[in-house]
């Protein structure tokens, strides 16, 4: 088993059934990454926009832009730039509060 199907499997024994319905938008994040670290970048994507509306529709907006920071470094590297601004701003425009939160404040390349 290679180290992307072991991951992926680690994933998915962690997320599925595991009575953790609240993360289930941080555990597809995490998928999309893997597929993205590998290469695909369309699954991760769509991935991605899943995790985004599974965190909407909590109203989860750490875990919203977590994925957007995913999702705007894929589109950056995929070289749209414009997209990936737009993904980006649309997340923290949202915010009102919690801008000292690591999340908020994170910088590229601590991850």
């Amino acid at each position: 088993m290679g180290k992307i199907d072991q991951a992926l499997s680690i994933i998915d024994q962690e997320g599925t059934g595991s009575g953790l319905d609240w993360y289930t938008a941080e555990f597809l994040r995490i998928r999309g990454d893997v597929y993205a670290a590998a290469g695909d970048a369309v699954l991760a994507q769509e991935i991605y926009d899943t995790s985004l509306s599974i965190a909407d529709a909590q109203g989860a907006l750490s875990r919203r832009l977590r994925t957007a920071r995913s999702l705007s470094r894929l589109l950056f590297q995929l070289g749209r730039r414009a997209d990936a601004l737009e993904c980006l701003e649309g997340t923290l425009q949202r915010f009102s509060e919690g801008f000292q939160t690591r999340d908020f404040s994170k910088r590229e390349g601590a991850d």
